[in-house]
């Protein structure tokens, strides 16, 4: 990935972009905070699986493109997906 702290040549993917970004129980985005989170394009996978709930703060931002061929190691009921509740969360 690339960020402005890496430098030109980025930082190395493990698994070559088929990771979820998050695998949490319960996750809080802070009002006025935003979240961009994406995988591989020809890979795919699920970008956050939550095993409780997610919330998001007033004024926050949450960017999600899950994408790919729906065989990255986080896939569930066939499919990629931007948030998987596996706990039943909300």
């Amino acid at each position: 990935y690339y960020s402005p702290f890496t430098g030109s040549n980025g930082v190395a993917v493990e698994g070559g972009g088929n990771q979820e970004n998050l695998e949490i129980n319960n996750f809080i985005l802070e009002p006025n905070a935003n979240y961009f989170g994406t995988v591989a394009r020809s890979v795919g996978a699920t970008i956050i699986n939550a095993n409780g709930n997610v919330t998001l703060g007033q004024g926050s931002k949450m960017t999600l493109i899950p994408r790919g061929q729906n065989n990255g190691n986080s896939t569930f009921d066939g499919g990629d997906w931007g948030i998987y509740f596996s706990g039943g969360g909300q």
